[in-house]
């Protein structure tokens, strides 16, 4: 009788599934794409930018700071630069956001001047695309 043998080297296979499980844990995932945003909020910020880079219009106030050395627009005390913060839910869910009650003055409906600093920009989903596949390329080699 003609036979074919299989195995299989589970060592081997249990090995490359753990690897698998540490490339693309969501957990990790999420958090390292929440961290890299949250940087990219933060410098957009600083930089008086919107998520898909418009320059906002400068205010009065930050004009006459900047002037005299101090900060720029929406940096009155920092206290809405420092509320931006990523949180999560569970394994599967992050968020990105502030607590500051005037935060909505500035983006969204309520603003008179939109001054928006949270979103995601085309260059942001850009990086994003990019991580996702060098972690892809981690776990194919």
């Amino acid at each position: 009788m003609l036979k074919v043998n299989l195995s299989i080297n589970s060592a081997n296979l249990e090995a490359k599934l753990q690897r698998v499980e540490e490339v693309m844990s969501s957990g990790i995932l999420l958090d390292t794409a929440t961290a890299m945003l949250l940087n990219r909020i933060r410098t957009r910020f600083l930089a008086e930018q919107s998520p898909d880079g418009t320059p906002w219009i400068p205010s009065k106030a930050g004009l006459r700071r900047r002037a005299k050395g101090g900060t720029g627009t929406l940096f009155d005390t920092g206290r809405l630069f420092y509320s931006i913060q990523a949180a999560g839910e569970g394994p599967d869910i992050r968020y990105l956001g502030t607590d500051v009650p005037y935060a909505q003055y500035h983006q969204g409906p309520a603003a008179k001047v939109e001054r928006p600093f949270l979103g995601l920009g085309p260059q942001d989903a850009e990086l994003l695309q990019r991580f996702l596949q060098r972690r892809l390329d981690q776990l194919l080699s």
